[in-house]
């Protein structure tokens, strides 16, 4: 989307061989329709008439039994271009449980007519399945040091291989998704390309494991990343290739070290061979008494781990107490807007030393003490700004 209100779209057809197909049943879980502009107008016939989510939920088309199609289209409404959808996934199911990729579009905006009551060009779906992600664990190596790749394509591939002699992958892949262990790791840098056939066709992707001589730092943590004035955090490290080790410029050996903090600090960590010298840094937060912060956040939760108190997979937003002092409440906002930093203002009340509190990022506006809280807006995907705002 363009905006941080709403969707709107006037009609959405599904085609197969450019003939619409059938008139689905929609919903729109966790929707917020002013007007009466509800789910059911986006395949009512009508350009005149629309859906509009001030949620921007997603919509369920439903057919009822398996239906084929090959493409889609749909039209701009009435209102301001900023409603427009420009950006999205298309998924399919057959239990509503499951969902599979059948199109998307998010590598930017897509070009949806300014023009109003106009519909998109016919979006085809018969080009065949890309391979959905490839990945390396380790991108930058010393010779032979283990890398694993890992995978997700389209359920429906018939064949998957990995070039490089690394052979068939289909024997571990399961639902679409595996990954396998290369021990030893490549000894120079190899470019590896997975293929996946399909009905439609061969779709394949490429990863770069580089191999170097000079030290490798694969790893720099710190456990954990916030405390109180004087608690201790451990930093960890996976280094390779290294003759020597240095934290902020002293001698170090071993892969762990624990450090007593009284003021947050950057540290930084040396590895040093006979081709060269290479440095990374990690920082740890040290938070006055009493002070939470935001610890974690799910902008994309698909409900498989927790949904809220109405069933729903609303994105959430987990606030932490690491000090050690009770935090009081009262007075703090979270907010995902620079321009308005009180946007949304938690109930009073406390949260004990080293202790957790969910709260939604539902839309829903709810902040009774005691009860499931819900921001006023929610999360989206593609990364905002968001923050847990003081008192003062």
């Amino acid at each position: 989307m363009t905006n941080d209100c709403c969707v709107q779209l006037a009609e959405f057809e599904f085609l197969l061989d450019g003939v619409k197909v059938g008139t689905p049943s929609v919903s729109n879980p966790s929707g917020s329709n002013p007007n009466g502009e509800t789910p059911d107008l986006a395949v009512d016939g009508s350009l005149t008439t629309k859906w509009l989510d001030f949620n921007q939920g997603p919509l369920v088309f439903d057919f009822g039994s398996a239906t084929t199609v090959d493409g889609y289209r749909w039209s701009t409404a009435n209102d301001a271009t900023e409603r427009d959808p420009v950006r999205w996934i298309l998924e399919g199911s057959d239990d509503e449980t499951n969902w599979d990729l059948v199109d998307e579009r998010l590598d930017g905006n897509f070009p949806t007519p300014s023009a109003r009551f106009t519909y998109t060009p016919v979006l085809e779906l018969n080009s065949a399945p890309a391979v959905q992600s490839f990945t390396v664990d380790r991108s930058l190596i010393s010779a032979g040091v283990p890398v694993t790749l890992s995978w997700q394509v389209d359920p429906g591939t018939t064949g998957l291989s990995i070039n490089q002699g690394v052979g068939s992958m289909t024997g571990v892949t399961t639902n679409g998704v595996g990954s396998i262990l290369l021990d030893p790791g490549p000894s120079v840098t190899t470019v590896y390309e997975i293929t996946a056939t399909h009905a439609n066709g061969d779709s394949t992707a490429q990863l770069v494991v580089t191999v170097t001589n000079m030290p490798v730092i694969h790893e720099l943590l710190a456990t954990p990343v916030i405390v109180g004035p004087g608690e201790s955090s451990t930093l960890s490290w996976e280094v390779y290739n290294a003759d020597s080790l240095e934290l902020d410029g002293v001698a170090v050996t071993g892969d762990f070290l624990a450090k007593t903090l009284a003021a947050s600090q950057t540290f930084t960590l040396t590895a040093i061979n006979t081709n060269g010298v290479v440095t990374r840094e990690v920082s740890v937060t040290v938070v006055e008494p009493g002070v939470p912060v935001i610890n974690e956040f799910m902008a994309n939760n698909d409900g498989d781990l927790v949904v809220d108190e109405d069933g729903e997979d609303s994105d959430w937003i987990e606030i932490y107490n690491p000090s050690g002092a009770v935090a009081d409440l009262g007075g703090y906002f979270l907010t995902d807007d620079a321009g308005d930093l009180t946007k949304w203002a938690f109930p009073e009340g406390t949260l004990g030393v080293d202790g957790y509190l969910l709260v939604w990022a539902s839309g829903k506006d709810r902040s009774v003490a005691g009860s499931e809280m819900h921001t006023n807006f929610s999360l989206k995907s593609g990364g905002e700004y968001l923050a847990l705002v003081k008192p003062d």
